[in-house]
């Protein structure tokens, strides 16, 4: 994250606001969550500050924080940013944590993970190559 710009990381944990505010008084301007910390992390945003969750959250976080769910199923049949994004990983601009790739056949285990939680990155299903017709 420093070489992205970053000036502090604050692992996350349950007083994870608390944390940050250790690192900015007064809280910060905002917050991208897509760690589903929702209520746990906006004691850390300052009044009318702003929440993008990635995660559905309809909570309400009050004293004017604005929530932005950010949802990439909008995207979905967008060629154009789905193309560039493939190039930004491609390049290394953007690198992809991946957890685990299992089979599709395995997908039920796959769901048990992820609700077990814990997981660093993201769980890979790989299909076989479908048959030419």
């Amino acid at each position: 994250m420093r070489s992205r710009g970053a000036d502090a990381f604050v692992a996350r944990g349950d007083d994870i606001a608390q944390r940050v505010l250790d690192v900015v008084p007064g809280g910060v301007e905002a917050v991208a969550d897509s760690a589903m910390l929702h209520e746990r992390i906006t004691p850390a945003i300052r009044d009318n500050g702003r929440l993008a969750v990635l995660r559905f959250w309809d909570g309400d976080p009050g004293r004017g924080i604005t929530v932005h769910p950010v949802n990439v199923r909008t995207r979905v049949t967008d060629t154009a940013a789905i193309a560039h994004l493939r190039e930004q990983v491609e390049s290394g601009e953007l690198t992809l944590r991946v957890a685990a790739t299992l089979p599709a056949g395995q997908a039920t285990e796959a769901h048990r993970q992820l609700e077990k939680g814990g997981l660093r990155g993201r769980l890979v299903l790989e299909f076989p190559p479908a048959a030419a017709t």
